[in-house]
């Protein structure tokens, strides 16, 4: 719908159908017993990529009534990051536990290539510092599949030291690493 300056519905600009039922989110909230993430999926008009928290809503019987779900979007939290790491050196990005950046303080999650969304990956960072952090943790764990603890970790890159706080995030296969020079 078009609004008026009061915010007032106006003439309907279109619609289509929604099936709700179909989504990566409800799928995942409907086979959940407790609160969760989705897996990252492409938004409904396919030109963003998002993650959802959800949660299963039961009845006294435990009979499943729905799913409540809060979508997140990727590049909003790109942003977020970017704007609350105002010291230029630190770094902050969380990646996914195949090497998928999910958000960086330096650069965006993801880019639209010919309308296709493209993910970007850690190792492949343009920013030094992130580039250097994976290939460390990378070493260090043997992948990032690997990492399921949160830990301070210190490494030198080119003779200076790097250090890195880790918080692996147990209710989905994420994790978060931050890194001052």
């Amino acid at each position: 719908y078009k609004i008026d300056s009061q915010c007032r519905q106006q003439e309907l600009v279109g619609s289509k159908p929604y099936e709700l039922r179909s989504r990566p989110w409800y799928q995942v909230g409907i086979t959940a017993d407790r609160p969760t993430w989705s897996p990252i999926f492409s938004s409904t008009s396919g030109t963003q990529l998002e993650f959802s928290a959800i949660t299963p809503v039961y009845s006294f019987q435990k009979k499943l009534l729905g799913v409540l779900s809060t979508e997140l979007n990727l590049k909003q939290i790109d942003r977020f990051l970017q704007e609350s790491t105002k010291d230029n050196r630190v770094k902050t990005f969380i990646i996914e536990k195949t090497g998928a950046i999910v958000a960086s303080s330096t650069s965006t999650s993801s880019n639209n290539v010919k309308d296709t969304i493209v993910r970007q990956w850690v190792t492949q960072s343009s920013d030094p510092i992130v580039k250097a952090t994976a290939s460390n943790l990378r070493e260090k764990f043997g992948s990032f599949e690997k990492i399921n603890t949160s830990e301070l970790i210190t490494f030198e890159n080119h003779g200076k030291p790097i250090f890195t706080k880790i918080i692996s995030l147990k209710a989905s296969s994420v994790f978060k690493a931050k890194s001052a020079f």
